[in-house]
């Protein structure tokens, strides 16, 4: 199956403190769809997922972080990657550290119900959706750790405060461990160990 540009809605998740208009002018959909965490309920980097849920109508879905920039080229080198059923997700090649599994924030292509298919398994085995470590760090290692994903290599372009203090891996003194913790739980899962 292929997908358009026009057939993807891109869904922005944002603490609201950062000027989208670079991302926005750079977006090759037509369709977008952001989920302002100051403005809505600050559902974390789940919001991404509740926007979805909540906002989104058309079957495949664009992620992409609020601090980063992705090519015109490799937008659409994702599109023509989609596979239905699968996440595909772009990484810098040189990322070696997540073997098996992948980032979503540089840039993915899914069906709209991929994550909240993972999210059901993670329920189903006990944990907790409503916490404030799964909402900001624990759904986006969950989601691609409990879904076929398929990775390519790619690059991005770091907007300048994708290093800022408030982002994502400081929003906890112990972070490494928050998200280690994520996915070494995933991984069992995952693996049914």
């Amino acid at each position: 199956m292929t997908v358009a540009p026009w057939d993807v809605t891109a869904v922005i998740v944002t603490r609201g403190d950062c000027d989208l208009e670079p991302i926005l002018a750079s977006l090759i959909f037509d369709k977008v769809c952001i989920w302002n965490n100051q403005v809505a309920r600050d559902e974390g980097a789940y919001g991404r997922y509740v926007a979805i849920q909540d906002h989104v109508h058309t079957d495949v879905v664009y992620l992409q972080d609020d601090d980063c920039v992705l090519s015109e080229e490799n937008q659409l080198r994702l599109v023509n990657a989609y596979e239905p059923g699968v996440l595909t997700a772009m990484m810098p090649p040189e990322r070696i550290d997540y073997l098996d599994t992948v980032l979503i924030g540089w840039g993915a292509i899914l069906d709209r119900d991929l994550p909240e298919s993972a999210f059901e398994r993670w329920r189903q085995a006990g944990h907790d959706l409503d916490t404030p470590e799964f909402k900001i760090v624990g759904a986006d290692f969950v989601f691609p750790m409990l879904t076929p994903w398929k990775r390519l290599d790619g690059y991005h372009t770091d907007l300048p405060h994708a290093h800022a203090a408030n982002r994502t891996w400081g929003s906890f003194p112990d972070y490494a461990l928050v998200k280690e913790r994520f996915l070494q739980e995933g991984r069992r899962l995952r693996d049914g160990s």
